[in-house]
């Protein structure tokens, strides 16, 4: 067994005596020789950021109260795992989410295809898709005004579809703005052999034998 000359004694032998002693740990270099210094040999207190080792998750040594604070990463658990003494046992340390669907490296995204297409709102006309895009456009038309209110608190926004102005007849409106234009232009023509009703503040121009005015004033 190796071991350190006597002071004062190993006469003749102390240089063969200590270099056998080095020659247990160091190369003939002075580098050490490999797997000499472990966590044993190790000022645990010292290393810096606390991190005590790493290995599997079997392979960790006891948690003591010489290593209560201190860090050990699991390789083999979820790709690498730390985990941190209390002195009597070891934690997780910032558990990760398990998420409900997992991503294949260089696939597709879980989601089915990539986030840019699942972002995207299909637009369709009377149920046939013409486009599939990140925004819908309002356009105001003809008679037709459209105001939009961006809702932050909500994460809405309110549209409002308004009609302004008068809508003709062939659309489907009076041709005016107020009761007596409407009126006028919804008046139902005089049919053959039948008098013909006036309603306002002036009579008639020219009216024929039988027409009536109801004079509103």
């Amino acid at each position: 067994m190796s071991r350190l000359p006597v002071v004062g004694g190993d006469t003749g032998n102390w240089g063969t005596i200590l270099n056998d002693y080095l020659l247990v740990s160091h190369a003939a270099d002075g580098t050490l020789n490999a797997n000499v210094v472990g966590a044993t040999q190790t000022n645990l207190t010292s290393v810096a950021g606390g991190m005590l080792l790493r290995g599997t998750f079997a392979s960790r040594p006891a948690a003591a109260a010489g290593n209560s604070g201190l860090y050990y990463l699991a390789t083999d658990n979820n790709g690498g795992t730390v985990y941190q003494s209390t002195g009597s046992a070891w934690l997780q340390v910032a558990a990760g989410a398990t998420h409900g669907a997992t991503h294949s490296t260089g696939g597709p995204d879980a989601l089915t295809g990539n986030l840019d297409a699942n972002a995207r709102l299909a637009i369709a006309k009377s149920g046939t898709t013409t486009g599939t895009r990140r925004k819908l456009n309002l356009i105001p038309g003809t008679n037709i005004n459209v105001t939009t209110v961006d809702d932050a608190a909500g994460e809405k926004v309110d549209v409002t579809v308004a009609i302004t102005g008068s809508v003709a007849l062939a659309n489907g409106g009076t041709g005016g703005t107020d009761a007596a234009t409407a009126r006028t232009s919804l008046a139902v023509p005089k049919a053959t052999g039948f008098a013909s009703i006036s309603v306002g503040t002036v009579a008639p121009s020219s009216p024929a034998v039988g027409d009536l005015w109801v004079d509103t004033n």
